[in-house]
């Protein structure tokens, strides 16, 4: 009788671990769906700004384009790139090494305001969109080609802007809507 007890005990303890176990496991499936379903509903509303021509990118940093000398320089929130349906704002700074002593300083300022400007979206599934812009600045003379890597998220976003006069400048920063 006793070892009747003690076996339906063990049976009875194997069960339960068991069954917390799966409760253990079934908890880390719900988590992983919530983030996934908030990844969705984070990556649908971005996809739906970016299609309506609607957001603003905001400059937080200008990335290092391998000068030893410039490091990345943490820009204030002055700097912006806008799309609207209509319009294309740009304000970014444009470092570099002019000075002779090799000391990164602000060589100029990307000001463009344009009604004229071709956009492309590419959804590029788990890493987000890719984005790019074309258009001319004020007096039409420069063509400018403004890469936007965007997660679902719209943080820790990439710019990279080429024009056909220099080299690429690269930014990171995040996209509102």
């Amino acid at each position: 009788m006793r070892k009747l007890i003690l076996a339906v005990m063990i049976l009875g303890t194997l069960t339960t671990s068991s069954h917390l176990y799966g409760q253990e496991k079934s908890k880390r499936e719900i988590r992983k769906e919530a983030r996934e379903l908030a990844y969705n509903q984070n990556k649908t509303q971005m996809a739906i700004q970016l299609e309506s021509q609607n957001f603003q990118y905001q400059a937080t940093e200008l990335v290092s384009s391998g000068h030893a000398a410039i490091s990345n320089i943490r820009l204030n929130s002055h700097y912006y790139v806008r799309v609207t349906p209509t319009r294309f704002n740009c304000y970014l700074p444009i470092y570099g090494m002019s000075s002779p002593v090799g000391r990164a300083t602000l060589l100029r300022r990307l000001d463009i305001s344009s009604n004229d400007y071709e956009m492309k979206i590419k959804d590029t599934g788990k890493q987000g969109f890719n984005v790019q812009i074309t258009t001319r600045d004020n007096v039409g003379n420069s063509k400018y080609t403004f890469n936007f890597n965007i997660p679902a998220d719209g943080k820790m976003s990439r710019l990279s802007v080429a024009t056909d006069f220099q080299g690429p400048v690269s930014y990171s920063g995040s996209v509102t809507i």
